[in-house]
């Protein structure tokens, strides 16, 4: 089978899992509560901002354009295989690609780094959101 990658697709992708963290940190949704559960203070938070963030905002993106391809590989994988990919398809496949690899990760997080089943909550759903959006744009693309 050959793969076609639509960049397009997985540079959107990348860009609304961005977006997606952006809005679930910040402080209108699950910033305060996330900060208080890493233990950081609002100093904490200006001295970050203060020494800047561009290298790990763009590690961040190149790294939401390695998950946005390899979510896209899959996705048009059980097209091929269930006989059509679409948003709802991609969908699918972000859902079952967190919880086999991600949710399952986070969980590990509680058990052995003795993290907050809270800050788990927080983090794991971010990318439960994170994941579906992903997959419907690039199956909406396939």
């Amino acid at each position: 089978m050959e793969f076609e990658v639509n960049y397009l697709a997985v540079l959107v992708a990348a860009i609304v899992q961005f977006v997606v963290g952006m809005a679930w940190y910040s402080p209108m949704l699950f910033g305060k509560v996330w900060m208080k559960e890493m233990g950081f203070t609002e100093k904490d938070m200006k001295a970050a901002k203060s020494k800047g963030m561009m290298k790990e905002m763009v590690i961040a993106l190149v790294m939401g354009l390695v998950m946005a391809y390899v979510l896209s590989h899959v996705t048009w994988m059980a097209g091929e295989v269930l006989g059509s990919a679409d948003w709802m398809r991609g969908l699918t496949t972000g859902f079952w690609m967190w919880l086999g690899f991600v949710g399952t990760v986070f969980v590990h997080g509680a058990l052995w780094e003795q993290k907050s089943w809270r800050l788990v909550a927080i983090n794991a759903s971010h990318w439960l959101v994170a994941l579906l959006a992903m997959g419907a744009v690039i199956g909406a693309w396939v």
